[in-house]
C-alpha cells in the first residue's frame, strides 16, 4: 500500500549522561546488549501527548487512545508526566482516511526512542554527541469497515504498548545478567550493587 498512512507511537527517553571513553581507556568488560533497556526501565517516567491527522472519521475519539496508552503504563508502575523535557516522551499520532465510503485505511507504527551520548575523540581533542537513538519499533497497515477501525485502532495502541512494556522488562533483565555474567569475579559484587541501586 502507498501513500502517506502513518501512525506513530514514538517514545523518547532522557538517560543518564554516558560519555563513551576510547576503548582503550580501563575497559573492564564488554556487553552486548543495549544498556538503554536498563534505564528506560529503571526511569519509568513517561508523558503522552496526542497527534490526530486521520480524516474522514476513520479515527473518532482519538483520546481514547490516550488513555488506553496511560491506563498500561500506569499498571506498569510507570508514572505520568506534564514535563516532558524531564520524562521519557510518548507521541502518539495516526494519519489515514477513507479508501471508500465505508471503508478506511490506516498504518498504524510504535516507535521508541531513548537519548542517546557518545564523545569523540582525536587526538587534539574531543566532543560530545547528543542524539535519539531507536529502541524499538513495531508497524501494522489495517484496512477495514470504518465502523469499526477506531475500536482497532484503539486496541492496537494498546497492544503496542503492552508488547514495548513486556520486552522493556526482558530486555533489561538480559542487559543486568549479562553485566554480572562477564564483570570480573573480584568487581562481581561492585557491579550487582551497581545494577541493584540503579533499578530501585
Amino acid at each position: 500500500m502507498e501513500g502517506a498512512l502513518s501512525f506513530r507511537l514514538c517514545i523518547v527517553s532522557i538517560l543518564p549522561l554516558f560519555i563513551s571513553k576510547p576503548v582503550f581507556s580501563e575497559t573492564e568488560f564488554v556487553i552486548y546488549q543495549n544498556p538503554a533497556w536498563h534505564y528506560v526501565e529503571k526511569i519509568k517516567k513517561f508523558s503522552v501527548q496526542l497527534n490526530d491527522q486521520v480524516e474522514d472519521g476513520c479515527w473518532i475519539n482519538a483520546s481514547r487512545s490516550k488513555d488506553l496508552v496511560e491506563l498500561e503504563l500506569l499498571r506498569s508502575g510507570s508514572t505520568i508526566s506534564d514535563a516532558p523535557e524531564r520524562s521519557t516522551r510518548i507521541y502518539i499520532s495516526a494519519t489515514g482516511y477513507a479508501s471508500s465510503e465505508q471503508s478506511c485505511a490506516v498504518n498504524v507504527n510504535l516507535e521508541v526512542y531513548y537519548t542517546d551520548t557518545r564523545s569523540i575523540y582525536s587526538t587534539d581533542g574531543e566532543f560530545l554527541s547528543i542524539y535519539n537513538g531507536k529502541l524499538w519499533d513495531r508497524f501494522r497497515i489495517m484496512t477495514g469497515p470504518k465502523s469499526s477501525m477506531s475500536e482497532r485502532v484503539h486496541d492496537a495502541h494498546q497492544a503496542m504498548i503492552q508488547s514495548f512494556l513486556v520486552e522493556l522488562s526482558k530486555n533489561a533483565g538480559a542487559v543486568r545478567s549479562e553485566i554480572l555474567e562477564n564483570a570480573p569475579a573480584e568487581k562481581e559484587e561492585h557491579w550487582r550493587s551497581f545494577i541493584e541501586y540503579e533499578n530501585n
